[in-house]
């Protein structure tokens, strides 16, 4: 950004990302990267390169008025501190907000370069339509909805997105009451893990916890859960922390859930032979095939 500032060419913040179309995809990515940089930050060989990572990332964030990410992340930051998980957490902390500080202070003295337009941008106030669109959803549930208006069927005409830009409205509009109890159900099971073992729990796997709550926290208000790179980051950052929280697991409690597992393997394989018929079910070409229509399951002229 300092050569853009130096020779003049530009004085757009869209400047910094290139290669990101949208700079929301830029800002997940950073969440989804942040509590990785603040690992390396505790090791004292590299933490100067990486508080200096961690500093421009701040910048970026305020820069690009990223407010749902500078939440997530301070967010989960403040939480981590509150449970009193690592002493050093503490240290990660302040040290968050010293750089947090300095960044406020660039933005500052950056926005004496902005012109007015930009900085029209970076001072928004308004939710950008995403409070009329959870207004909206909410205003559907009742007991039609139960399975969902199937996926990919959700489109606003006033704000033209097809994602309601929060992770459980979109889960329970596509999919239903029981998807979205289900995925709330095990996202609360993971968070209890969290906190009895956090006395167990390694700096490295603290700062993955980090990414996974912080991307969990930030899908409440942006695409997580549709866009391919924060998704897939998402995933395997849970994948990981899965492999982790059974290794505490004991063999009799691994006995007691294989009828749950072959419970839970039996639907899979029932969801996976719904997905294979709809594929040739009546649909409509503006949101692909599926045998959803307004909550009722159509099951005409469906074939293998």
């Amino acid at each position: 950004m300092s050569f853009y500032i130096y020779h003049g060419d530009s004085n757009e913040i869209a400047s910094a990302y290139l290669g990101f179309s949208n700079i929301r995809f830029f800002n997940q990515f950073q969440v989804a990267s942040i509590f990785s940089i603040i690992y390396f930050i505790l090791n004292n060989k590299c933490k100067r390169l990486f508080s200096l990572f961690l500093f421009f990332n701040f910048i970026l964030m305020f820069l690009t008025s990223a407010r749902g990410a500078i939440l997530s992340v301070f967010t989960v930051l403040i939480l981590m501190t509150l449970t009193n998980l690592k002493l050093k957490t503490k240290k990660v902390l302040n040290a968050t907000f010293k750089i947090a500080f300095l960044a406020i202070v660039f933005y500052i003295i950056f926005t004496l370069y902005l012109d007015s337009n930009e900085l029209n941008k970076l001072s928004k106030i308004s939710t950008s339509g995403r409070l009329d669109m959870w207004i909206e959803i909410l205003k559907k549930i009742n007991h039609k909805s139960i399975l969902g208006y199937g996926p990919g069927s959700y489109f606003s005409k006033d704000i033209l997105v097809s994602h309601p830009h929060n992770s459980l409205l979109q889960i329970y509009h596509n999919w239903g009451v029981a998807a979205f109890l289900t995925t709330l159900l095990l996202t609360l099971k993971m968070l209890r893990f969290f906190l009895q073992k956090f006395k167990e729990i390694s700096i490295l796997h603290l700062s993955l916890c980090g990414s996974v709550g912080s991307l969990l926290t930030y899908s409440l208000f942006s695409g997580v859960f549709v866009m391919p790179l924060p998704q897939t980051l998402l995933f395997i950052f849970i994948g990981l922390f899965l492999n982790y929280a059974y290794s505490f697991q004991e063999k009799s409690d691994i006995k007691k859930r294989l009828k749950v597992n072959i419970f839970s393997s039996a639907l899979y394989v029932s969801y996976l032979f719904l997905v294979i018929l709809s594929l040739d079910c009546s649909y409509n070409h503006q949101y692909g095939p599926n045998f959803w229509s307004k909550g009722h399951v159509s099951l005409s002229r469906c074939n293998l």
